[in-house]
């Protein structure tokens, strides 16, 4: 077991390195591409991809990136050519909330697999309180970034989190102190862009630390050695976790479908 120094450190280092690795895709579309090419390569070069569900997951977060960066490029550019047009358009967004929702998918049902009921139907549940209405909530910022947005709440967003987090506990609970790095950029981001009240980043730092994480976890296990968390798992503690994430999902969902004017932001 690593000393509390070694995860302090470790977890430390690894969130500067996606801080810095998502802001500069931010600010750099081509960069962020090489990088997402990069991560590809490092994908087909690696021994530590087990299992339908890491398959699964590295493909469908590798690959549609490509598009994200396509699109991006085509905001930058504005292309005359039709196809690299529409790669702005909405049946292209439409194609990145399933994205989200395919990723939510897989998990919710590795969960139900496991055992971990509840924390799959929160997952379930969390899919159907999408902001749907992607003509209003999707969409690539106005600036000069051309980031890639989508108006999800406070809450919804610490619900993804904290249900996910769940999720990793359960399925690689050795693995679980490197994913909480991962799920704290994108909440950090969506801290600052509230104070801040500007475009919500939590998407975009969302994709791209999860872009990062599961290439070079399928590349070679280097998280465990510094922050292997599996001493820290309790089964009980575990399905307690689901169960409070489903109650607070299902009260989400109550008020998400009761509203009587959904608004953009709302969502």
């Amino acid at each position: 077991m690593p000393s509390v120094l070694s995860y302090v450190v470790s977890m430390l280092v690894y969130v500067a390195i996606l801080v810095a690795l998502t802001e500069i895709s931010r600010r750099s579309i081509w960069f962020g591409l090489a990088l997402n090419l990069s991560l590809i390569v490092l994908l087909f070069l690696g021994d530590n991809v087990e299992g339908w569900f890491r398959w699964a997951k590295d493909i469908s977060v590798l690959f549609p990136m490509l598009v994200v960066h396509a699109a991006r490029l085509s905001a930058k550019y504005k292309p005359r050519n039709k196809v690299l047009a529409g790669l702005t358009g909405t049946p292209v967004l439409i194609f990145f909330c399933a994205i989200v929702g395919l990723n939510i998918l897989e998990a919710s049902v590795k969960d139900i697999t496991m055992g971990n009921y509840w924390n799959g139907g929160c997952g379930l549940v969390m899919i159907a309180c999408m902001p749907f209405a992607v003509k209003k909530s999707w969409r690539f910022t106005n600036d000069d970034k051309h980031v890639l947005i989508a108006d999800f709440s406070v809450a919804w967003c610490f619900l993804y989190t904290t249900w996910n987090a769940c999720f990793v506990y359960a399925e690689s609970p050795a693995y679980f102190a490197a994913s909480c790095c991962i799920l704290f950029v994108p909440e950090l981001y969506n801290a600052v862009s509230a104070k801040k009240k500007q475009d919500n980043l939590w998407l975009h730092a969302r994709i791209y630390t999860l872009m990062i994480h599961v290439s070079v976890r399928s590349f070679r296990d280097v998280f465990t050695p510094f922050m292997d968390a599996t001493p820290w798992f309790d089964a009980g503690f575990k399905n307690a976790w689901g169960l409070v994430n489903f109650v607070l999902m299902a009260a989400y969902a109550v008020w998400w479908f009761s509203r009587k004017k959904p608004s953009a932001l709302a969502a």
